[in-house]
């Protein structure tokens, strides 16, 4: 059981309740979802053998969203790591989204997750990346227009 649950972690839509909090919209459905953002929240460690799965999980929340998407908000505050393999993975998805006009941002990342994307290069396809940015940041930047800067 513990292997299928990490080869095929939660993720899912993310929406803000009536107290602020983003909680996942499949269990909430009152919750709100912010416009032209999609905020996805991802469990566990990210590694070689479910790279994929997230990756697909992803793509299929955004191919669903409402039109006008422009960025996707990853919340990773409970990824405790992502190894090089999924950190690949990570740069080609946001190739893939910016290929679509959606920006990636990434919310909520431990010290020791950014320290190993940024030692994979991961800053050359995702823009400046920072531990503890917050998803409520990160969607101010969206709102204001910040778009990724190589």
């Amino acid at each position: 059981m513990l292997i299928a649950r990490a080869s095929r972690p939660s993720v899912v839509a993310l929406g803000r309740d009536v107290a602020g909090q983003f909680v996942n919209r499949a269990r909430y459905p009152q919750a709100v979802e912010t416009p032209g953002v999609l905020v996805i929240r991802s469990a566990g460690g990210w590694f070689y053998f479910n790279a994929d799965f997230i990756r697909r999980r992803i793509l299929e929340l955004t191919d669903a969203a409402p039109t006008g998407l422009k960025a996707v908000v990853l919340d990773l505050s409970i990824v405790p790591t992502i190894d090089t393999t999924a950190g690949t993975m990570l740069r080609t998805l946001a190739r893939s989204l910016r290929s679509r006009g959606v920006s990636l941002k990434l919310a909520e990342l431990r010290d020791d997750v950014l320290a190993d994307l940024k030692a994979i290069g991961a800053e050359q396809d995702l823009g400046a990346i920072e531990a503890h940015c917050t998803i409520m940041t990160s969607l101010d930047r969206v709102a204001e227009g910040e778009a990724y800067a190589p």
